[in-house]
């Protein structure tokens, strides 16, 4: 039985299709690191005795561009960091869906940079949104 499943896993990887690769990460690092407390880094946590959410937060998008400058690597993986169950499973029925028309249209190297593009564009500006907001609520707090 796992010999089938490891032949399909590493028969996704031989093919020239990018989009069940992409799923595929983003499956494995949802079961490495999800936020719900039921993934291998919470398992392997609780039996050492160290701190779960500090794990996921290592590997999570700041909110602010200090943190960003410490944490730079978070610009990435943060894009394959899901908030719970329907939350990977309407992301990744989307992927199948919008990333086989875009694959189709542009080919398999070019989705996975629009892929990549997108994740660290969208980190960019949600860093500079939440930079933006913290500091109008900040300086310019109208008392509510």
């Amino acid at each position: 039985m796992f010999e089938s499943i490891w032949n399909d896993v590493s028969n996704t990887f031989k093919k020239k299709n990018v989009v069940p690769q992409l799923i595929l990460i983003n499956v494995l690092a949802y079961i490495v690191l999800n936020r719900s407390g039921f993934s291998l880094t919470h398992l392997l946590c609780r039996i050492a005795g160290w701190n779960a959410g500090a794990v996921v937060d290592f590997f999570s998008l700041p909110d602010s561009f200090y943190g960003l400058a410490l944490q730079p690597w978070s610009l990435l993986t943060y894009g394959f960091l899901h908030d719970g169950f329907f939350h990977i499973l309407f992301n990744m029925i989307f992927l199948y869906i919008m990333g086989n028309l875009v694959q189709e249209f542009l080919g398999s190297r070019k989705l996975l940079t629009v892929f990549i593009a997108g994740i660290i564009i969208s980190g960019l500006f949600e860093v500079m949104a939440l930079t933006g907001l913290e500091w109008w609520y900040g300086y310019h707090s109208f008392g509510y």
